[in-house]
């Protein structure tokens, strides 16, 4: 027994050794390493821009690294992210192509040039955490989950698919004060956080939003010209495939409730042409649909997976999922669409005049007649002519 144990404290030993030859960096980034730290510094300078990336790709074994922003002042920011070998480091990562990034300052979310997504991140500043961690591994695309103080903020896709090259990358903008960082990086992080869809305190949230945990209820900050999200940590699976929220309030045309939706990491970039493969499927109860619902009754998304044999599609082997609207948990509506990498996330839209979203997460998984073994096996059939069709129109 000691030999299998003292084999595995060797690996980890040299998988937690740095060196600075480990790291490309700016010449005036400072690096001082010991058994447990990693601290980045700034002296005061002139130049203002400056980068450091770690050699050493985010791996499905050590996924996870955070930034410890120990000393900046007001007017600096660091953009943590991953980018390859090839990045010019004039650019923080996340504002170019195959790269992702979040930008304390600001506090966006960036992914090949663009910050747009369900959530918007949040600010940081002095005695803040930044934390980078890959969520799912794809062939193509991959997603990185960010977060602030260990807590969730948004999800972003990298579309950089050469995961060898899938480097840890910070870069600050000093404007020439000094900056202390203490950077944890991956292979010293042996396990990442763990969030559940259940925990409320695990959701990204708006900045400024708290959560009443003994109502499970979400209270928002006042956006009185735009509309707010909150997303789930983690996207539905096996374990957690439905979730379900109350119409807390009464509503109307003009004072619409809140919608509920099913959301990949980010949206696709450009979109897909195909209608089974879709950014999201949202439900919002205006209209006519209003009338056949009432305050305090429960709307949700769900997820049947069939079984891989019948569900896989084409020479990538995609598998299809049923998604269903639930509306008091019964089926009210059914989607066929492929599986998107890392899943779909559940995700709340409040409009301007909605400030409390309750949830009710006592129905993960629902029990209902409408999908028996028989009835799924023909809504799989069904999809797949229409696919055929499809291909054929679009080709």
């Amino acid at each position: 027994m000691v030999r299998p144990a003292m084999e595995i404290y060797r690996k980890d030993t040299e998988e937690r050794y740095l060196s600075e030859n480990l790291f490309r960096k700016s010449e005036q980034v400072l690096l001082s390493i010991d058994n447990y730290k990693c601290r980045v510094s700034l002296p005061k300078t002139e130049n203002s821009i400056h980068y450091i990336q770690f050699c050493k790709p985010l791996t499905s074994e050590r996924r996870f690294f955070f930034v410890e922003l120990e000393n900046i002042t007001k007017n600096c920011q660091v953009t943590v992210g991953i980018a390859s070998a090839k990045h010019k480091f004039n650019e923080a990562p996340g504002t170019i192509q195959n790269t992702v990034g979040y930008n304390s300052y600001n506090g966006k979310l960036y992914a090949n040039r663009k910050d747009t997504g369900n959530m918007r991140g949040h600010k940081c500043c002095k005695g803040d955490t930044m934390g980078v961690q890959i969520e799912a591994f794809g062939k193509e695309t991959s997603v990185v989950l960010f977060s602030r103080n260990f807590q969730p903020l948004g999800t972003r896709y990298l579309t950089l698919n050469d995961h060898s090259q899938y480097f840890p990358t910070i870069l600050i903008e000093n404007n020439g004060d000094p900056v202390d960082l203490l950077v944890h990086w991956q292979t010293r992080v042996s396990v990442p956080p763990q969030f559940s869809m259940t925990n409320p305190e695990d959701w990204c949230l708006p900045e400024a939003a708290s959560i009443d945990l003994k109502q499970k209820m979400f209270i928002l900050p006042e956006h009185f010209d735009q509309s707010l999200c909150i997303q789930a940590p983690c996207s539905l699976n096996k374990k957690n495939r439905h979730f379900e929220m109350v119409l807390l309030e009464k509503f109307t045309d003009n004072e619409p409730p809140p919608a509920i939706a099913l959301c990949t990491a980010s949206p696709a970039d450009p979109p897909s042409k195909s209608q089974f493969r879709q950014d999201y499927l949202r439900f919002w109860p205006t209209g006519d649909a209003a009338r056949y619902l009432k305050q305090g009754d429960k709307i949700g998304w769900g997820i049947i997976f069939p079984q891989e044999e019948d569900s896989l599609i084409g020479e990538n082997k995609e598998q299809l999922i049923i998604c269903y609207l639930s509306v008091n948990r019964a089926v009210g509506y059914v989607r066929v669409l492929y599986q998107p990498v890392g899943g779909f996330y559940p995700v709340v839209i409040a409009p301007p005049n909605i400030n409390l979203i309750q949830m009710d997460f006592s129905a993960t998984q629902i029990l209902t007649e409408d999908f028996t073994t028989e009835q799924i096996n023909a809504i799989v059939a069904d999809a797949r002519l229409q696919i055929e069709a499809e291909e054929q129109f679009l080709n």
